[in-house]
């Protein structure tokens, strides 16, 4: 099995970005990370082995991380950081 990524593009402060999160190399909850673009993984210990939950915790570490920046959908709509 390759491995699972969870991809959104969004813009943030107006610029085009990818927000990633790897929750499983070769099974789900495996190893984890979230990351901005290529900017390096920040790698974390997944709470569930639960799809969804792996992914929210993902999103709340890269919500922390891009607190002082405008995070959006691309149409400029608000981001939802909890649409899992």
């Amino acid at each position: 099995m390759k491995s699972i990524r969870w991809i959104q593009n969004v813009l943030i402060d107006g610029n085009r970005a990818s927000l990633e999160i790897m929750i499983g190399v070769q099974n789900i909850a495996d190893r984890s990370y979230a990351r901005v673009n290529q900017e390096q993984e920040y790698w974390f210990n997944a709470q569930s082995s639960i799809r969804g939950d792996i992914i929210q915790q993902g999103l709340d570490i890269l919500r922390n991380q891009l607190a002082n920046h405008q995070v959006t959908k691309l149409d400029g709509q608000p981001f939802p950081w909890s649409e899992v």
